[in-house]
């Protein structure tokens, strides 16, 4: 019997159309800024996507661009000027940033109200602390998807990323909803990971390099595989699963297994929606 699949356009979906009925209630529609520096290709799409997902919840989206060429301080323009619109309730700096912006201060000069991708000091603290203004948007998705098909939070779980932008937040979130986490990167000792992987029902895999894939031997049979990574090789979309005869031991052996694409991706999505509806929410009373 193969893997069940954890469809996150289904769940994503079902998100959508709560908070389209959630936009109808406010007097004037939600804003979501996004600042794009640069002229990357993936960043592109990415901000492409966000902009037609709030359009269909009823979200306003403002789009600013800027060169590759642009200073630390003409992103903080941008930001300082949006901080201060009561028109714009949701902030989003498109990541990565090129090598001359310095990503820190951009990022912790968002009004924390604001900051609905939840990267800023105060809301990663907040988060830590168990009194989160946001979740962070990916392990937010993760969180959300694994919940929606009833798949039990307090068990072994193995998290293969340690980024502020996935691992070591979904480390926090699902260490509170009880599960025992391990977070593993390159230093990890071989002899570590093969221990925790012969015990985890939930892996996680966000490593999303040409030179590593997950091995179907690793994971126990039954477990739930969710694979955030996604890149593209020989013309296909692929994550840390890729596909073929790979990916067909990985679904014979798991119990559950994320679709690339069409898993993670539209979970983060979903839930910048989310973010952004509460924090227009918020910033009205």
């Amino acid at each position: 019997m193969g893997a069940r699949i954890l469809d996150g356009r289904l769940v994503a979906e079902s998100i959508k159309n709560g908070l389209s009925e959630e936009v109808k209630t406010f007097k004037s529609s939600p804003c979501l800024a996004v600042c794009l520096i640069g002229t990357d290709p993936a960043s592109q799409v990415y901000v492409k996507h966000k902009r037609k997902a709030c359009g269909e919840v009823g979200i306003n989206s403002l789009i600013k661009e800027l060169p590759a060429s642009a200073t630390t301080d003409d992103v903080l323009a941008v930001i300082h000027a949006w901080n201060s619109d009561p028109a714009i309730h949701g902030i989003l700096v498109q990541l990565p940033l090129p090598a001359g912006v310095d990503r820190f201060r951009v990022i912790n000069a968002i009004n924390p109200l604001k900051d609905v991708d939840c990267f800023t000091a105060e809301n990663v603290g907040r988060l830590s602390q168990g009194v989160p203004r946001f979740e962070p948007c990916t392990p937010a998705g993760i969180v959300e998807l694994l919940k929606f098909y009833n798949i039990c939070l307090q068990q072994p779980a193995v998290i293969i990323n340690r980024s502020n932008v996935v691992g070591l937040p979904l480390a926090t979130m699902l260490t509170r909803l009880g599960a025992t986490v391990s977070v593993f990167h390159e230093q990890t000792h071989w002899r570590h990971w093969q221990d925790m992987m012969r015990v985890a029902s939930i892996v996680v895999t966000a490593v999303g390099r040409p030179n590593f894939k997950l091995d179907p031997q690793h994971i126990q049979p039954g477990a739930v595989v969710v694979d955030v990574a996604i890149r593209r090789q020989d013309g296909k979309l692929m994550g840390d699963c890729l596909c073929g005869d790979h990916l067909k031991v990985i679904q014979q052996k798991a119990g559950w297994v994320t679709p690339v694409p069409g898993g993670v991706g539209p979970m983060t999505v979903a839930m910048l929606l989310k973010n952004t509806v509460s924090a227009a929410r918020g910033l009205s009373c």
